[in-house]
């Protein structure tokens, strides 16, 4: 989104320096939004295993042309191009032949320099943006295929950690509220099927005290599938889903399955990764109910600061329809596997558990897949999760639904709750069923804006089902022409075109360097160096002669200048010395600097504390001074039933007769006497 905001402030400028005519503008700027509304919506209801365009067709975006296990093969050519991606791409590169046209004078040699910079940033980042789109439509269809695929001895089991939770209370202070520490929850919903009907129930494990990484994960799989066994015996394997975080997306984690399987009775097939930011929506929708209960348990003059009261709010009023909570504790003592590694890992995505080994993929049903051995391989034993509260009853609800649910179109003006999905135009009567529905329904998508493209994919089926029993197909040659890239001069799109690409790593020259260490001295004796300034100074420097100090290629982003600060930073509390110099900064130990980040890091954390819970000038109370009555000796002149106020107020501790004045007014000043206004009484 932010790349096509700045694509249009380009245009702006050129139509602002007489480059562009108003009309060039207007029709530039209308491109860019329906480039921008198209591969937010319509993009991904084109992407399949099915097309004949380059742009949307998966197997051939996802395989590796390098790696033959990772490399899918295909029975047709890629003869098409869609009009709407062709049109984001015409729309930039005429945007850029603007850029490269317009500013000749001398003086604007800069502007153009400026502008051709966050063009191409703008571009990286859009056609980024667009691979994604297609990477999580083909995770999302491991989901799919696994929900179709279930029976009534499987099931799906989607995991995430939710955001930790900070105690509350009825009525708190506000110097109650810093300092916090929050209760790691961990949700699995697990998805079951038996004949046309889903079930999700959901399973949450509370922790007082946990580390969210590889050995916690383990523990929470291995009792939850000890939990299914006892009481589902007929369940016999599972598939796993989670996003790619690193408490999950590691080689101990997925080493230790196959054990983990074997002990419990329930053999785990498959673990698949959904794209980031995409996958592990039924986790949110569970947790967002969860929230709001234990909300309401304090709005009725509850604590929730111990995962016990969470438990115990999370089952109040019958709890929250299918979830049931336990509170738990890892067994540390258990670890035993956590110096595993597979090779790339950080590029695969599907895993499938053999008894040869794990036969892993970088993108979904892409290519035969490769063997990782078991051998050499430290095993990991049973993990003993402890569960310090067990798992309530069974509830009777679980969230269960047909899979063939009468849809209705959006058009019926009674239907009042839609799909959230991208493209679905299905709706409901009740919120239960659109849950569900979004959970794991199916869902019916239907173009924004149909295109040319979508006109010819119309034919194309039309064609294919007139001549079936044929072995050759063809698209009509008119269509093929009206799609095909102008005069054939525009290369098609490369194969694996939207694998996750790894970015050469570019050193950054001792110029570029000392630039930046020179800006941040000069901010340690006077104002900070804003990031952003020193970005725009940098593209603008200019040396005696007139010539710019740098070159595009030396050019730092703002989140790059601000990264390097922090660096800077983190080594100058390190070294204890009043500025850093390149040779510091050259000779530093990667692993030191680490270290030191992580101890900065708490020791800001906890100044940051003891600032907020400091006492302020001046003290306030239910609107009075404290500080100034305490100067002007007029705490006398309150009741006894103000002053006891006041103490509850400051949650000040009174000894003495509560009924005289003298104990409170005592408490009130020696609170008085720790402000930073003391030396004032």
């Amino acid at each position: 989104m932010q790349a096509f905001d700045s694509l249009e402030d380009m245009v702006s400028s050129l139509e602002a320096a007489k480059a562009v005519t108003f009309n060039w503008e207007e029709e530039v700027k209308q491109q860019l939004s329906d480039a921008k509304r198209y591969l937010k919506a319509d993009f991904r209801l084109h992407v399949s295993k099915d097309e004949r365009c380059a742009d949307h067709y998966t197997m051939y975006a996802l395989s590796d042309p390098n790696d033959p296990p990772f490399k899918g093969t295909c029975s047709h050519v890629h003869d098409i191009r869609c009009d709407a991606c062709r049109g984001i791409e015409t729309v930039i590169k005429q945007i850029g032949a603007e850029i490269e046209g317009a500013f000749n004078e001398d003086g604007d040699f800069l502007t153009k320099r400026k502008l051709q910079f966050e063009h191409g940033k703008a571009q990286e980042a859009i056609y980024a943006w667009k691979a994604h789109s297609l990477r999580a439509v083909n995770q999302d269809l491991a989901k799919q295929d696994v929900s179709s695929a279930l029976d009534g001895g499987s099931c799906l089991i989607v995991m995430d950690w939710a955001m930790k939770f900070l105690p509350q209370y009825y009525r708190e202070q506000m110097r109650d509220f810093f300092g916090k520490r929050g209760k790691s929850w961990h949700v699995s919903c697990v998805i079951e099927k038996e004949e046309d009907s889903y079930s999700v129930q959901c399973f949450s494990h509370l922790f007082e005290e946990c580390k969210q990484d590889w050995f916690a994960v383990a523990s929470i799989v291995e009792n939850l599938l000890e939990i299914l066994k006892r009481e589902k015996p007929f369940i016999s394997e599972v598939f796993l889903r989670s996003d790619n975080g690193a408490c999950y997306h590691n080689a101990a984690l997925l080493l230790a399955l196959p054990a983990i399987g074997s002990r419990t009775g329930i053999r785990i097939r498959r673990y698949d990764f959904s794209e980031p930011q995409a996958g592990k929506d039924i986790c949110d929708r569970k947790i967002a109910p969860m929230k709001a209960y234990i909300r309401r348990y304090v709005n009725e003059k509850h604590d929730v600061a111990t995962a016990t009261k969470m438990k115990e709010a999370l089952e109040s009023h019958g709890g929250v329809r299918g979830s049931r909570v336990a509170v738990a504790a890892v067994n540390l003592a258990n670890e035993t596997g956590g110096t595993n590694k597979i090779k790339g890992i950080s590029k695969l995505n599907n895993f499938e558990f053999t008894e040869e080994g794990i036969r892993i993929w970088s993108a979904y049903k892409i290519g035969p897949g490769k063997l990782v051995s078991y051998e050499g391989m430290k095993p990991q034993g049973k993990t003993g999760l402890k569960l310090l509260q067990p798992f309530g009853a069974i509830p009777q609800a679980q969230g269960i639904f047909n899979t063939r649910p009468t849809y209705k179109e959006r058009s019926a003006k009674n239907q009042v709750f839609f799909c959230e999905t991208p493209g679905c135009v299905v709706t409901f009567e009740n919120e239960n069923e659109a849950q569900n529905h979004i959970d794991t329904g199916v869902h019916k998508l239907v173009v924004e804006r149909e295109t040319l493209y979508d006109s010819v994919r119309r034919k194309w089926a039309q064609h294919v089902t007139e001549i079936a029993s044929r072995t050759t197909l063809s698209v009509p040659t008119t269509s093929t022409r009206a799609l095909d890239t102008s005069n054939g001069n525009e290369a098609p799109t490369s194969q694996g075109w939207a694998l996750k690409g790894q970015k050469a790593a570019t050193k950054t020259s001792e110029n570029v360097k000392q630039f930046l260490i020179a800006k941040f001295n000069e901010g340690l004796s006077g104002q900070k160096a804003n990031p952003s300034e020193v970005a725009k100074e940098m593209q603008e420097a200019k040396d005696s002669n007139g010539s710019p100090v740098f070159l595009p290629d030396d050019w730092k982003t703002t989140r790059q200048i601000s990264s390097f600060f922090s660096r800077l930073s983190t080594l100058k509390k390190s070294s204890h010395v009043d500025a850093v110099t390149l040779r510091d900064e050259e000779n530093v130990d990667e692993e030191d600097l680490r270290s030191w980040e992580g101890r900065l890091e708490a020791e800001s954390i906890r100044n940051e504390v003891y600032s907020a819970v400091d006492l302020q000038h001046p003290v306030y109370s239910e609107g009075h001074n404290i500080c100034l009555m305490a100067k002007e000796r007029k705490l006398k002149n309150l009741k006894v039933l103000d002053l006891k106020n006041f103490c509850t107020n400051l949650s000040l501790t009174t000894t003495g007769n509560q009924q005289r004045k003298v104990t409170f007014i005592n408490a009130i000043e020696e609170l008085v006497n720790s402000c930073s206004c003391s030396n004032l009484l």
